[in-house]
């Protein structure tokens, strides 16, 4: 079956530079033409930017890549090159940008995926020219591999965003207000500040392809597993076996609490992404004997850091690595140019660690809360079924099913073959877990799973210190697998049914992955939704609503101003609306909410300042903090209710806002759910004083209630 037609080298190379300059050219076209609002030309022009800003100048850098490092991939590991490039290094420029010029502007990743193009061709005249064998060779060996790979991705992500219409937690709404203001406001975040790259990847969906804020998170971050298609047949192809194969295409799918959270529009989501393809180039080391892919996954670490700082662990693990196993290497390579060496390495002190700032403060953080808890650290070996977080929340499973669960979800049963796996490797010292000493690849996975291993069992359970194990865990099921991937022929061969049972777990999580997340539309329920629209079409538009607990519905789905608080008697005592009003009649809430996050910008920016003595990173720093001033200076000037009394007319669009909690919603069996709920108070409070507090909508069985305050 020939799905591809033949392509000669010199045919593709032609069209790569033909690519180029016709996608430059329509980008250059659609830019003069008049702007139109039919749906499929605006879908049309997201496309063509997108393609412009990600994976032309990943392709582009890619060629860059192989002329400076002399190298010469094949096209698998080209396109795997671009791939890592196309998410780190456009979001980095970016940021570098707005970092030391303070500028931003749409048509930034275009200008820089030009920049890209012009010197991928002037460094190498035969320009992104792929062996001839190795492409269509490749591509037609794999392409039913590849066709089915992808409808799969495709159709499970399909299946999970279109579960339901809200996002499918808290976090992501946290990260939708925060972008929509800054981007509003002409800025991204800073590079050393909290997860800059997350900023500056949203800016090029949102303001340089103009898609919809809540379009890029709800529907288009989660096919970003879409991107691994090609990195997985890259690992594919050192496999005969279909059976293998097979296994290698469904690594993402580790545990079910690890594939939600791969499709979550969070920073964890493109964390995990990068610790795929991390995993991933380390097997390319490791099988093609090729160890500039060695190196290589400590560029994707390096850059995933910057979207979390959880990387820059794997980051650290990876640089022991290094200088454990390349240091005679390291050592001949001084000795050469002993001059050269001392200037990098005064380079990388006085400026690259500094780039660094937000990755080593998250380290330092969690360092100094470990060796607080380990001062007061206690055995607990009714963990999970009862522990404390390090928010100090109770978030135990209570029951033996409870346990059960947790395990089921957050491990996975295939952590448990695997476990049993590698005891059996030790035990016979099976020649391949020799190569731990011998293959940088094997140990520095190897010493990675055993560290994520520690926060997600060992931790909690000897000293009950419990540093987000739930996380924890889905990585260490994924470093365990990749350390079992090498293995994955002999264990063909010396037991058949291996691959089976392997197969089987991957479909488990996903069954139970498709299973949590249909239970997540009971966070944020049809009739919560219909009332939000309720409030945006029939509501004043400077209403304001006080609630408990939802204020993430009303902000996002009503465009509603919203004053929440956490006290679940909230709606039990009058007392407690009373006291917001007050807070709200005294000074507006306006410039809190909506700069919340310049100030802890400017928070974290002085914190920066006493934690670096450098000069020039002191500079930096009182720059950034007295510009972020500067702009909560100047909003506070444009709300004019900000700092003053507000007006007595104004009370008269107040609101009280109720929803009841769904007793399907994945949460509230939680310790901490159900602390927050109320059942044995009769009655609502505002039914009982008429006087101040009027009905003006309710859903059937009481399922939502919208209260009018009357002065």
């Amino acid at each position: 079956m020939r799905l591809l037609p033949h392509l000669s080298s010199k045919d593709f190379t032609r069209n790569l530079f033909l690519l180029n300059f016709g996608l430059f050219l329509l980008f250059a076209i659609s830019a003069v033409a008049p702007s139109s609002d039919e749906p499929l030309l605006k879908i049309s022009f997201s496309l063509l930017v997108l393609s412009i800003c990600l994976p032309l100048a990943g392709i582009n850098l890619a060629s860059i890549t192989e002329k400076l490092f002399q190298k010469k991939f094949n096209w698998l590991e080209k396109l795997f090159l671009a791939t890592t490039l196309s998410f780190i290094i456009p979001p980095l420029f970016i940021t570098l940008l707005f970092s030391f010029l303070l500028i931003t502007h749409p048509l930034t990743p275009v200008f820089f995926s030009f920049i890209t193009f012009i010197f991928a061709w002037l460094l190498n005249p035969q320009f992104l020219e792929f062996p001839e064998e190795s492409l269509w060779h490749s591509l037609k060996k794999n392409q039913v591999h590849l066709l089915f790979t992808t409808l799969f991705f495709a159709t499970f992500t399909t299946i999970i965003v279109r579960a339901f219409y809200a996002l499918p937690d808290l976090d992501p709404y946290y990260w939708l207000s925060l972008y929509q203001k800054d981007f509003t406001n002409g800025i991204v975040t800073a590079l050393h500040l909290y997860r800059p790259l997350f900023s500056s990847l949203a800016y090029i969906f949102i303001k340089s392809a103009q898609i919809d804020s809540y379009a890029y998170f709800k529907y288009v971050l989660p096919f970003f597993s879409l991107l691994l298609v090609l990195p997985l047949t890259l690992i594919a192809s050192f496999f005969t076996s279909k059976k293998e194969k097979v296994i290698v295409y469904l690594f993402p799918f580790v545990t079910g609490s690890f594939v939600l959270y791969s499709h979550t529009p969070i920073p964890q989501a493109i964390l995990n992404f990068g610790l795929i393809l991390f995993c991933l180039s380390l097997l390319i080391s490791y099988f093609s004997k090729n160890r500039f892919f060695f190196f290589w996954g400590g560029f994707i670490l390096a850059g995933t850091a910057f979207y979390h700082e959880a990387a820059g662990i794997i980051l650290l693990l990876w640089i022991f690595s290094t200088l454990l196993f390349y240091k005679n290497s390291l050592k001949s390579l001084y000795q050469k140019n002993p001059f050269l060496i001392a200037l990098l390495s005064v380079f990388i002190i006085l400026h690259l660690l500094s780039l660094f700032s937000s990755v080593f403060q998250f380290i330092f953080l969690w360092i100094q809360n470990l060796f607080v808890l380990f001062q007061k650290s206690t055995f607990n070996f009714a963990y999970p079924a009862t522990y404390i977080n390090i928010d100090g929340m109770s978030v135990g499973w209570n029951s033996p099913m409870g346990v059960l669960r947790y395990y089921a979800f957050y491990a996975g049963p295939l952590f448990f073959i695997l476990f049993g796996y590698f005891f059996y490797f030790f035990w016979k010292k099976y020649p391949f877990y020799r190569t731990l000493s011998t293959s940088p690849e094997i140990f520095v996975l190897s010493l990675s799973a055993f560290v994520f291993f520690s926060i997600s069992e060992l931790l909690p359970r000897f000293f009950n210190i419990a540093l987000l194990p739930e996380r924890a865990w889905g990585i260490t099921v994924l470093f365990a697998f990749a350390l079992f991937i090498p293995a994955l022929n002999y264990l063909s061969r010396r037991w058949l049914w291996t691959p089976y049972l392997v197969i089987c777990l991957l479909f488990i999580n996903i069954i139970g992955a498709l299973y949590i997340n249909q239970l997540k539309q009971f966070l944020i329920t049809p009739p919560q939704l219909y009332s939000a629209d309720w409030i945006k079409t029939s509501l004043p538009s400077n209403a304001i609503v006080f609630t408990s607990g939802n204020e993430n519905l009303l902000r996002t789905h009503a465009q509603i101003k919203t004053i929440s608080t956490n006290d679940p008697l909230f709606y039990f005592d009058q007392r407690i609306f009373f006291k917001l009003l007050d807070d709200y009649s005294a000074n507006s809430p306006e410039l809190d909410f909506y700069y919340k996050n310049f100030q802890q910008q400017v928070t974290l920016a002085l914190q920066n300042i006493n934690s670096f003595t450098l000069t020039a990173k002191k500079d930096d720093l009182l720059r950034e903090a007295a510009r972020l001033e500067k702009i909560s200076q100047d909003f506070q000037k444009e709300v004019p209710l900000s700092s003053q009394k507000n007006p007595e007319h104004s009370l008269h669009n107040i609101y009280v806002y109720y929803a009841k909690p769904d007793a399907r919603n994945p949460y509230a069996r939680r310790p901490y759910s159900q602390n927050s709920q109320i059942t044995k108070e009769p009655a609502f409070i505002y039914d009982q004083v008429p006087e101040h507090f009027q009905r003006v909508y309710t859903y059937p069985n009481e399922e939502i209630i919208i209260w009018q305050y009357i002065p």
